[in-house]
């Protein structure tokens, strides 16, 4: 037998039976009883058996037949021949059966930004005990993620990275990386797998949670402006949602000075007034993309410079958002 073979493969095993003596050697038969885990390609005898025959002196009769075995191990392997007269003999012989396999681990960046860059770091590492041959990693880009670059030589193929490692010897190891940038929230999960010529194809899987923010725009317009006095105007007041998450919570209160007399509040919400002041109720989610707006209407009282302030406050923003609206009453 070869001294050393892999899983699932076809070993060879040749026995030699040959009449070392002077006179005809008869009714020579040859069994190979085969150790255990190890199979013979095509029988399901567990012991090989040869009728030879007779030999004559000199003669030698060789026969070959395939094992194969699933398990990895030390194979001993002791053949016997025996003919009439009480001839014997025996003969061992050995194989150790190897495999490659291979282990992939994967980890992603846990949080991220939607719209920013997600780092990925793959290790493919050689557990078995024989050489891994062409060793290949593959990693599909999910539909919410878009590829930017990879180490060692990543290249692209349709919408799958793929890494051609090569070799890897028993113990050996390799690690690559991809950066993809994130369109979208929500978790995005990400499976890279790794398969050589022998080793069967494993996978390994990691998410990262992608989160957006709310990003709202407050605006405030006076119309018209300059404002005599006695004439009526109106502030629109106008919060939008520029992010990729909703808002949540949203409040508006808006103040006036004593230049102006506040008649009315309505828009997107309710407007409470209390003199100089207008409290709208809150928005309770100002989704992503989307606004909310709100109308005051104001009667000029007396000339000047006057501002008009209004203020925003959310449950995502630390600090309240100020506008301040100048308007010219003469």
């Amino acid at each position: 037998m070869p001294p050393e073979e892999r899983i699932n493969q076809q070993i060879p095993v040749k026995l030699v039976v040959s009449n070392t003596g002077s006179g005809t050697a008869r009714n020579v038969v040859v069994t190979d009883p085969l150790p255990a885990r190890l199979n013979a390609v095509g029988s399901e005898g567990r012991v090989m058996r040869y009728e030879v025959g007779d030999l004559a002196e000199g003669q030698s009769k060789a026969l070959l037949f395939m094992v194969s075995s699933a398990h990895t191990g030390t194979y001993k392997n002791t053949a016997r021949a025996v003919a009439d007269g009480d001839l014997s003999a025996q003969a061992t012989d050995e194989t150790i059966i190897r495999k490659s396999q291979l282990a992939l681990t994967k980890t992603a960046t846990e949080k991220q930004y939607a719209g920013r860059n997600v780092d990925y770091e793959i290790t493919v590492k050689n557990v078995g005990d024989a050489l891994a041959q062409n060793v290949v990693i593959t990693d599909p880009v999910p539909d919410t993620l878009s590829f930017l670059s990879g180490s060692d030589g990543a290249r692209l193929v349709g919408n799958t990275m793929t890494w051609d490692v090569g070799n890897l010897r028993p113990g050996a190891s390799r690690t690559v990386k991809a950066r993809l940038k994130s369109s979208v929230t929500g978790t995005v999960p990400n499976t890279a797998y790794a398969k050589s010529d022998q080793a069967q194809q494993v996978s390994a899987t990691d998410s990262t949670l992608l989160v957006g923010i709310p990003g709202i725009l407050l605006e405030v317009v006076d119309s018209p402006d300059p404002l005599e006095v006695g004439d009526m105007g109106t502030y629109t007041i106008t919060a939008s949602n520029q992010g990729n998450a909703p808002g949540h919570d949203v409040r508006i209160v808006c103040e006036t000075e004593d230049n102006m007399e506040i008649i009315s509040a309505s828009g997107s919400t309710a407007g409470t007034v209390a003199g100089n002041t207008v409290t709208f109720s809150p928005v309770d989610v100002l989704p992503a993309k989307q606004k909310a707006e709100w109308n005051i209407r104001i009667r000029a009282k007396t000339p000047g410079d006057v501002r008009f302030t209004t203020r925003m406050t959310s449950r995502e923003l630390q600090r309240p958002v100020m506008e301040t609206e100048s308007t010219t009453v003469y």
